[in-house]
């Protein structure tokens, strides 16, 4: 679908999942309300980095697909109002990826029988599968993932960890599990997630690192920090975030580079971004 027709779709409202629409008044009436650009890096990451078969690569450099790209790029598809399309990708995760217990798998199914390591359980590929079952409507599929979260991946104090049996924290996961908390009506729990990162990882006013003693600045870290910090209230620090990474991320074309002096272009990274740029309609999300 072309951008214009993307753009149609978001003027006409955003449904996720509860019947109700959310009407757009004009292309720029907000930071965070910018649904032309949301729809024009949407159209970019689907023209360069491409699909296989019916579902999004995570690079233009391999022919990969990623769990939790799929899940983000869905998660913008339902924001930006085609909720039939994020649907679809839905589908296609269950049938290609599966799960353990409520928890996806980050590879698909043909590649895990040659690859010993896929396995492992990522805390962000559940994440972001849970954050678009509270869009589509489908509230219980996410509260169960996100207790099965809780309980077999853990956290170090109240920052979630990286996945099953890795004890690192990063600025990604946490920030992207505090937004789930706020989607699910527990403001009180994001916020103090949020605080948490800032006392622990670091962050300047500016850019935020990646993780609890790993100093890279990257994209998606600092788009789903900014995000938190707008659902809760912080729309000056969250502009400046974003202003931030415009400043010292550089783009290729529409698309966001990886971070600070990382050059390769990621689904997930302008997906996120992409997002944050139509922050508000997490808003309306909300339990």
């Amino acid at each position: 679908m072309k951008t214009e027709d993307y753009y149609k779709k978001a003027i006409a409202g955003c449904n996720f999942g509860y019947g109700e629409k959310h009407k757009l008044k004009s292309r720029h009436f907000s930071v965070f309300g910018d649904a032309l650009k949301a729809a024009e890096i949407r159209d970019e990451i689907a023209k360069k980095i491409g699909f296989k078969g019916r579902m999004i690569k995570g690079t233009a450099l391999y022919s990969s697909v990623w769990a939790d790209s799929n899940a983000v790029f869905a998660i913008l598809e339902c924001m930006l109002g085609n909720e039939s399309e994020a649907q679809k990708i839905k589908a296609e995760m269950v049938r290609k990826f599966g799960f353990d217990g409520m928890l996806m798998y980050n590879s698909l199914r043909a590649d895990r029988k040659d690859w010993s390591g896929s396995n492992i359980f990522y805390a962000q590929d559940s994440i972001s599968f849970a954050v678009l079952q509270h869009l589509l409507g489908n509230e219980r599929d996410a509260i169960g993932i996100k207790k099965e979260l809780e309980e077999r991946i853990g956290f170090d104090g109240i920052l979630i960890k990286f996945g099953v049996g890795y004890d690192a924290v990063y600025t990604y996961e946490s920030a992207s599990f505090s937004m789930l908390e706020y989607l699910m009506g527990n403001e009180g729990k994001a916020r103090k997630i949020k605080e948490e990162l800032e006392a622990r990882v670091g962050f300047d006013g500016g850019l935020i690192k990646s993780g609890v003693g790993v100093p890279d600045l990257l994209t998606r870290s600092n788009a789903a920090f900014a995000m938190i910090e707008y659902l809760l209230g912080n729309e000056r620090r969250a502009e400046k975030i974003k202003e931030c990474m415009e400043e010292h991320i550089g783009f290729e074309g529409k698309l966001i580079e990886t971070g600070v002096g990382l050059g390769e272009i990621y689904t997930h990274n302008s997906a996120v971004f992409a997002m944050l740029c139509i922050a508000e309609r997490l808003k309306k999300a909300k339990k």
